[in-house]
């Protein structure tokens, strides 16, 4: 049997089978996803050496596994909305004008404008103001404002690094879930075709193997360097997965959250296009069944922006931005924020406990992850020994205030 006629009675079984269960199947939408253009005849299981140059054919051998399980993903492979052919409208009004008119945008500024200590003052203390960063990558020359700008050129120097575009846990359901990976140039090709309405989107967290060459390509920036996690090896362990590679087609996006651990982030793009609403920092039960991030955690990032946003109410505070390349963002911890890729995008993403925002944080701190809490208070007293005395921590319903006396 030639191999493309192989991999088409591979691909009608698996759509029989999943028709039965009431799935459709959307991948492969290109056929070229997972065949050359070529007939010939290639090892099955190939023993490839890092030395050895690879073509789009070795790595879909190498990765049929992993295309075999994102099949199986329905909440990746459905068109319930059919936004493939819908969503070039809702990207352009995206683009244009907010999506909710009573929302604001988020300020610029460029990366020379304003001190260290004057970044500080401006947008960290007092609760924290997000803020997009303009010339990062080209003031600290990164290796990224060029390789990674450059599509054809970022596939040449990266195509073959597999990156995470899904968890899946056994058929038993006993264990943790297990990474699923395919390489940069697969991915690339898989967001330019396909049609789902949440497609897969590449978020790396494991900087090993291949994907330590990505690290080489970029540094935090001179705002962000200071961080409590990262005091030393003890406290980083508290918090090991802060930085995130990020790749993605249009469609794709993160739903409305909070970071974790009481993080703030930072997140500078590389190329595309990045949709952002932000949202002052609220627990008021009210304040967050009107944010509906709860209702929409497990549905397509479009979903939320397209049912919720333009409903949002004056009172939440609610911020738009559109990222273009090259800039950096800021959202201060316990901003609930979401995005949406409005094309393909490219982007680094790291997690800190910037030291200014300590005492707005550290009831939650305290409460919620105690062993971190106590590790400070017992190692670096001078630091933390006043927060527990002296802080006081009070929220409003709605758009959240935070007052410290």
């Amino acid at each position: 049997m030639e191999k493309k006629d192989k991999f088409q009675a591979l691909e009608d079984q698996i759509r029989s089978e999943l028709a039965s269960e009431g799935i459709e199947l959307l991948l492969p939408i290109a056929p070229d996803l997972f065949l050359s253009s070529s007939d010939d005849e290639a090892d099955p299981e190939p023993n490839r050496l890092d030395s050895t140059p690879w073509t789009r054919e070795s790595l879909r051998l190498e990765y049929i596994d992993a295309f075999e399980i994102m099949k199986s993903s329905t909440l990746n492979n459905h068109s319930l909305k059919n936004l493939y052919t819908e969503f070039i409208h809702f990207k352009n009004f995206c683009e244009n004008q907010p999506v909710n008119i009573s929302s604001r945008s988020l300020q610029r500024i460029w990366v020379n404008s304003l001190s260290l200590e004057e970044f500080k003052e401006t947008y960290i203390s007092n609760g924290g103001t997000p803020v997009i960063i303009e010339g990062i990558p080209e003031q600290e020359n990164w290796a990224a404002k060029d390789r990674w700008t450059d599509l054809s050129l970022f596939i040449e120097l990266y195509g073959d690094i597999p990156i995470k575009v899904m968890e899946k846990f056994t058929d038993h359901g006993m264990g943790r879930a297990f990474n699923v990976r395919i390489p940069i140039a697969l991915y690339y090709d898989y967001a330019m075709n396909n049609t789902a309405d949440d497609p897969f989107y590449g978020f790396e967290l494991d900087f090993t193997e291949k994907r330590a060459k990505l690290l080489e390509d970029y540094n935090p920036p001179d705002f962000f360097k200071e961080d409590f996690y990262n005091l030393n090896e003890r406290t980083r362990e508290f918090y090991p997965n802060y930085r995130h590679f990020i790749i993605g087609g249009e469609r794709t996006g993160s739903n409305l959250h909070v970071d974790p651990k009481c993080t703030g982030a930072w997140n500078t793009l590389l190329s595309g296009h990045k949709k952002w609403a932000l949202f002052p920092p609220g627990t008021d039960e009210e304040y967050i069944q009107q944010l509906q991030g709860a209702t929409y955690a497990k549905k397509p990032a479009t979903y939320w922006w397209q049912d919720v946003v333009p409903n949002i109410k004056p009172n939440m505070g609610m911020i738009e931005c559109i990222q273009y390349p090259g800039e950096t963002i800021f959202v201060p911890a316990g901003w609930w924020h979401a995005v949406l890729n409005l094309d393909f995008t490219i982007a680094i993403t790291e997690n800190l406990l910037i030291p200014e925002t300590l005492p707005r944080v550290w009831p939650e701190l305290k409460s919620t992850w105690t062993k971190f809490a106590e590790f400070l208070e017992e190692t670096e007293s001078q630091l933390v020994g006043h927060l527990s005395s002296s802080s006081n921590w009070s929220k409003t319903s709605n758009v959240a205030s935070y007052t410290y006396y």
